[in-house]
């Protein structure tokens, strides 16, 4: 009777765990709308179709442009693997004071809060006033393919101007990258 009993439990089980939809969060699929593995070409042109502003001084390794995103004044910066683009990073300044630093750690942890409902939790975070940084680590279940997002929030800053002098904002950045991808072309010499 015993055994009987457990076997009935035992099928229960499985019969519910077999029911129960599986879920795997989702892979980013690029940045900003650029998928990656895009060459040069195609992110100067897809930027430049949604009027973000080229800057001068690329590296032979990234591109990068300016503009507003959520926002906020803001720099997009896309890293490459020989032609291939690997990884993107929203570097977000607001000037102090037209726009608090309560301001910038509001938009930093509605990234966060947003970054997380798509994603999950955090894989590591700390928070602390005016400051602090999250990231996932994300693995595709079908390929195995890494990707990693990383958010953090530098509370003030100054930075250098033009004409020589310090202004006061506050930042934060988002960096998004195809780990799997960047390692593979790495690897390749490309």
């Amino acid at each position: 009777m015993k055994r009987v009993y457990i076997i009935g439990v035992l099928v229960t089980i499985c019969l519910m765990l077999w029911t129960i939809p599986l879920y795997a969060a989702p892979v980013p699929e690029g940045f900003v709308g650029v998928s990656w593995g895009a060459s040069r070409a195609q992110v100067r042109q897809i930027m430049s179709e949604r009027g973000w502003m080229r800057l001068d001084g690329a590296s032979p390794s990234a591109e990068s442009f300016k503009g507003a995103f959520n926002g906020m004044s803001s720099q997009l910066t896309f890293t490459f693997e020989g032609e291939s683009f690997v990884e993107g990073t929203g570097d977000y300044l607001a000037r102090v004071p037209e726009r608090s630093i309560a301001f910038t750690t509001q938009k930093y942890e509605e990234t966060v809060r947003s970054l997380t409902e798509k994603y999950g939790p955090p894989t590591e975070s700390k928070n602390k006033n005016f400051g602090g940084f999250a990231s996932w680590k994300i693995v595709d279940t079908n390929t195995a393919d890494e990707y990693t997002i990383y958010a953090l929030c530098l509370g003030m800053s100054f930075y250098d101007t033009m004409d020589g002098m310090k202004e006061k904002h506050s930042s934060f950045s988002i960096t998004y990258t195809a780990e799997s991808l960047k390692k593979r072309l790495s690897k390749q010499g490309i």
